[in-house]
């Protein structure tokens, strides 16, 4: 079974499609495949960051799940002063991967 495509319209400047027709013409490629080649190149790059992106935020979430357990057992009697070393703690931790997720902008 063929893959059944259907016809997408969306706004965009006419300064930007005029430069993106010009590119096109100079690369001997329509403007459809062009733009299917950026889609399916999108997907797949987010389709792998957001995982990376949801394990971070997930690690952040488990250092300040239970904030009043770990306090008592902390060496600061000052809840500002735990919550920032807690949250510098969970931040450092996401923060030592080479390409960390949180940081790496899934729409540049």
């Amino acid at each position: 079974m063929k893959n059944a495509k259907t016809l997408v319209n969306f706004n965009i400047s006419k300064t930007t499609l005029s430069a993106f027709d010009q590119l096109c013409r100079l690369s001997g490629k329509p403007r459809s495949i062009i733009l299917n080649d950026l889609i399916i190149y999108y997907v797949l790059e987010a389709g792998l960051k957001i995982p990376l992106r949801v394990d971070a935020i997930a690690k952040i979430d488990d250092h300040l799940k239970s904030p009043s357990k770990m306090l008592l057992e902390s060496q600061t009697n000052d809840p500002t002063e735990f919550y920032v070393s807690s949250l510098e703690g969970a931040l450092k931790s996401i923060m030592t991967a080479d390409n960390n997720p949180l940081f790496n902008g899934m729409g540049d």
